[in-house]
């Protein structure tokens, strides 16, 4: 999966790619956040068929995980496995 950040603009730029699992995404959004000295107080995921939007809080800008399918329901199967221990 492709990790992408949407500015103000609407302009979008890849921020990496190759990603299989739920905690290597959090961590290249956290890298992201902190190098631009951003402090997010709460996320959210907003799920379609082939991206994850993650809202952080900025109200104008946004991460973009796209990929297929069967990716992006693994992503999400993640949470709610994690979720059931």
């Amino acid at each position: 999966m492709t990790l992408y950040f949407e500015n103000s603009r609407k302009q979008e730029r890849k921020i990496t790619e190759n990603l299989t699992a739920r905690k290597d995404v959090y961590k290249a959004i956290n890298d992201f956040l902190e190098e631009h000295h951003f402090k997010s107080y709460y996320s959210r995921e907003i799920y379609n068929p082939t991206e994850v939007t993650f809202d952080v809080g900025s109200h104008t800008e946004f991460f973009h995980l796209k990929g297929t399918e069967e990716e992006i329901l693994n992503f999400k199967n993640e949470v709610i496995k994690n979720d059931a221990h």
